[in-house]
C-alpha cells in the first residue's frame, strides 16, 4: 500500500508539473495571434512562476483526479491483469479530462486558460497519461494481486 501511495504521489507531481508547463506554453503561444512575441527569458520565468503558483490549486486537483482514476484502474486490473498498462494510462488521461469537464460545468467555463479548447484539454490529458506512466513504472504488477 505504501508503494502504491508513493507511486500515486510521484505520478501526481509529474502530471502536475507537465500540465502546468504545457498550460503556460499554450497561453504564451496564443499571444502570437495578437502579434505579441515572448522571448525565451520571459517564457522561462513565466513558466517557473506558474509552476510554483499553481501548486496550491491545480496540484491538489490533479492528485485527487489521479487518486480516483488509479483506484478504479487498480480494481479493474485485478479482473483484467493483461490490460493493466492500458487501464492505468486510460485512467490517467480520462481522470484529468473528467476533472477539467467538472470544472467547466461548475464554473460555466474552464478557469484554466491554458486548458481550454481541444489542444489545451488534450495536452492536460497527455500530462495525466505521463503521470500514469510513472505510476506504472513504480508499481509492479504483483502489487495489485495483494
Amino acid at each position: 500500500m505504501l508503494r502504491w501511495l508513493i507511486a500515486w504521489l510521484a505520478a501526481s507531481v509529474v502530471a502536475y508539473a507537465l500540465g502546468s508547463i504545457l498550460m503556460t506554453q499554450v497561453v504564451l503561444g496564443s499571444l502570437g495571434r495578437f502579434d505579441i512575441a515572448v522571448d525565451a527569458g520571459s517564457r522561462s520565468s513565466m513558466t517557473l512562476f506558474d509552476l510554483m503558483a499553481l501548486t496550491s490549486s491545480y496540484l491538489p486537483l490533479i492528485a485527487i483526479a489521479l487518486l480516483l482514476g488509479f483506484a478504479v484502474a487498480t480494481g479493474l486490473s485485478r479482473l483484467m491483469p493483461a490490460e493493466r498498462r492500458f487501464l492505468f494510462l486510460l485512467a490517467g488521461g480520462s481522470s484529468v479530462g473528467t476533472m477539467l469537464g467538472i470544472m467547466t460545468l461548475t464554473f460555466g467555463m474552464n478557469p484554466l486558460a491554458g486548458a481550454r479548447g481541444v489542444l489545451g484539454v488534450g495536452l492536460q490529458m497527455l500530462a495525466g497519461v505521463a503521470g500514469a506512466w510513472i505510476f506504472i513504472l513504480l508499481t509492479p504488477e504483483s502489487l495489485e494481486k495483494q
